[in-house]
């Protein structure tokens, strides 16, 4: 039963004719459909694969659960050769399954491989079917607008938009003459579904087309429209008696419906033909107002052409008495002109004795009266124009009008240099040298504008006015910079202040620029130039001083031990040279610094310091030379038979030595030379350790002279030479 039911299937999936010659019928059916990258099955030839395997286990598995006596267990590597993806089962009995004996049926497995590849030989073909509409292929893989920015860079004409539009029409009709449906082997493939979606996907394409053609027209029809609504309205305009303003506006708008008749006319022609290619292929699409606008264009032009017929007859009837009124106007506008002139050559902006001031309210005053004036210049040109009259000239009016430009550059630099410096006079004194820069710039640019202005304003007085200004603030910019300066002192705002005359609280935190400038300081340019170049030179001497108070500050003595004592109880000679070189050099630099005139405020800090170190360098002398006589006797009075023979001396020298070790370790312990040198302790025993080494010295030179009166031969040796001798007279063989 499971071979003859396997063999059946096996037999309504075969592609093999019938005993009649008809194809036999199709056991499945399949959708063509859209997936976004091209057209494929539903559900796909893989899909339908498995579901003809699940459905060949499932007729094996009937017998599963019917138990036999006779039958051995299926293998394992049988039951997974049918089906991998499924575990072994095994019978529930000793004897096994029905399935484990029809499971290893050499025809049934033979039946089921065939089964399982069944269909597979319908995908090739089923491919071929596909390739059928790749025709189509652009429908659904190009993007609908870089096609038409494509299309509109080619510049198509209306007839090349339609045709465009008709080969979208024409994807439906080769869609209808698909064949419904195409039986490929078991399979049955639908294909009204996908003709549905390319007659969609046309239609989307033909929309997107014909919607960018409209938008053309309407814009076509709208700017058309609007051009004869404003011509209607230019016409329409009421002309009263006198006003040639309003006649030469309506000739003109009549002149310009002549010219431009033949150029409207071919407007219409395009604008109907797209709207009859938009009610073709995208209809319903206009709105009522835009449906009211198509229908009214023509008659709307028709009408304004008649109305333009209609104003002409009248205006031909007004000209004879416009023309004499506007002879009459011209003559009165003259004797006007010549009394503005007048007026404005004895209170305008260039009469003299008036403040510049004065002068910028008149020129704006004269610059609306010329306006006016200028108006009505422009108007009775147009009317004379008009009937064929001569224009006339106006000398005074051309003539103010050049003098009122040349004025207006003038006091438009003049009222921009006041402005800036009335702000730059608003700043903070602290804030003023950040701003420094930005105002030397500006400066130097109004004096270019200035130096750049035409010579007939060069004779002016406003000119005159405005150069000294401009160099008014040039020259006391540089002032300003120098006080900004960070070496100016209290003390020299005070000397500022001495010179000016003024009480210039630059210590303030609302001083302001103004201050400075209202104090008139060009007029002691040479005096604050001294006093900021002696502030300068005040600054160097003031770092200097600090760089040696610094110096002298922090330069240190070395210490060493002497012979076998293990404290530091000498100074290091070479280290010492050093100190005392450095020391003149400073002293010499300080008494340089201190005879210049520039030195003044810092003579009792000069004074202080060169005492100070004069007081150091004499310490350090007397210190060393101590320390030298010290360092001769030590070895001679704390060992030795000359200690035993001059035992007076001997102590002495003991209270001597214990006095140096004792400054020796407190100068150890601080080091530095300025502090060393000002200890009292140092300062007050010096003089007495040098006394007292000196008479240690003297009572030792007469000893040796003794022994060289008992032996002359000691007249022969030196004095270290003789001490050694002496020291060790108790070892005959060292001797």
């Amino acid at each position: 039963a499971t071979k003859r039911s396997l063999c059946r299937v096996k037999d309504r999936l075969s592609a093999r004719l019938l005993p009649d010659g008809s194809a036999p019928p199709s056991f499945f059916e399949v959708d063509l459909q859209l997936n976004g990258l091209g057209v494929c099955l539903h559900p796909s030839i893989d899909d339908i694969q498995n579901a003809i395997n699940g459905g060949a286990v499932a007729v094996l598995k009937c017998s599963k659960m019917i138990e036999a006596w006779d039958t051995v267990t299926i293998p394992r590597n049988v039951q997974l050769l049918l089906n991998p993806n499924l575990p072994p089962v095994r019978g529930t009995g000793s004897q096994g399954t029905f399935y484990d004996r029809v499971a290893q049926d050499r025809e049934i497995l033979k039946v089921v491989l065939l089964l399982t590849g069944s269909i597979q030989s319908a995908r090739n073909e089923c491919d071929r079917f596909l390739e059928h509409f790749s025709p189509w292929r652009w429908l659904w893989s190009d993007d609908i607008n870089e096609e038409y920015k494509s299309f509109l860079a080619s510049e198509p004409t209306l007839d090349e938009f339609e045709s465009k539009l008709r080969s979208f029409g024409k994807v439906d009709a080769g869609v209808d003459e698909l064949e419904p449906r195409r039986q490929i082997s078991a399979l049955m493939l639908q294909t009204g579904g996908l003709a549905q979606n390319l007659k969609e996907l046309a239609n989307k394409w033909r929309e997107s087309f014909a919607r960018e053609l409209h938008n053309q027209a309407f814009q076509r029809l709208e700017a058309l429209s609007e051009i004869i609504k404003r011509t209607m309205k230019k016409l329409n305009r009421e002309v009263a008696d006198g006003d040639i303003d309003a006649l030469g506006h309506v000739m003109q708008t009549l002149q310009e419906v002549r010219e431009r008749q033949g150029e409207i006319e071919l407007e219409f022609e395009p604008i109907t033909q797209m709207y009859a290619i938009l009610d073709t292929y995208l209809p319903n699409i206009l709105d009522k107002e835009e449906q009211d606008a198509r229908s009214m264009l023509q008659s709307n032009w028709i009408r304004l052409l008649a109305e333009s017929e209609t104003r002409q007859e009248e205006l031909t009837v007004k000209q004879v008495q416009f023309k004499r009124n506007l002879i009459k106007t011209v003559h009165a506008f003259k004797r006007d002109v010549e009394k503005f002139r007048k007026d404005y050559e004895e209170h305008g902006p260039m009469a003299k004795g008036i403040k510049p001031s004065q002068a910028v309210e008149r020129l704006k005053r004269c610059r609306e009266e010329f306006e006016v004036h200028g108006r009505k210049k422009k108007i009775f040109h147009l009317g004379e124009d008009l009937f064929g009259l001569p224009h006339q000239q106006y000398t005074q009016l051309d003539q103010t009008k050049k003098e009122l430009n040349y004025l207006g550059q003038l006091y438009e630099l003049y009222t921009a240099v006041l402005e800036t410096i009335k702000e730059w006079k608003e700043y903070l004194w602290i804030d003023v040298p950040k701003q420094m820069d930005q105002m030397k710039r500006e400066a130097d640019e109004f004096a270019h504008r200035c130096k750049k202005m035409p010579k007939q304003l060069r004779q002016w007085p406003a000119y005159h006015e405005l150069k000294r200004e401009i160099e008014a603030f040039q020259e006391v910019l540089p002032l300003l910079m120098e006080l900004s300066k960070k070496s100016i002192q209290p003390r020299h705002w005070q000397q500022v202040n001495e010179f000016t005359g003024k009480d210039l609280q630059i210590e303030r935190e609302d001083f302001r620029l103004q201050s400075l400038i209202d104090a008139h300081l060009n007029d002691f340019k040479d005096e604050i130039m001294d006093i900021c170049e002696s502030a300068d030179k005040q600054l160097v001497f003031e770092e200097k001083i600090s760089d040696v108070q610094a110096t002298w500050a922090t330069t240190t003595f070395e210490f060493t031990t002497w012979k076998t004592r293990e404290i530091p109880c000498i100074l290091v000679g070479s280290k010492v040279t050093e100190i005392q070189e450095a020391l003149e050099e400073t002293q010499m630099w300080l008494n340089t610094m201190n005879a210049q005139r520039h030195s003044a405020p810092f003579k009792d800090e000069l004074i202080a310091m060169l005492t100070a170190l004069s007081d150091t360098a004499d310490t350090i002398e007397r210190w060393f030379k101590v320390q030298q006589m010290w360092t001769s006797l030590e070895s001679v009075f704390t060992g030795g038979d000359i200690a035993k023979q001059m035992p007076m001396e001997a102590k002495k020298f003991s209270q001597i030595d214990k006095d140096w070790v004792k400054i020796m370790q407190k100068s150890a312990e601080t080091r530095l030379v300025v502090e060393c040198c000002r200890n009292d302790l140092l300062r007050q025993m010096l003089p007495v350790l040098a006394a007292g080494l000196e008479m240690c010295q003297k009572s030792l030179e007469s000893y040796l002279e003794g022994k060289r009166q008992k032996f002359p031969r000691f007249f022969f040796t030196s004095d270290p030479v003789l001490l050694k001798i002496l020291s060790q007279g108790s070892d005959p063989e060292t001797i």
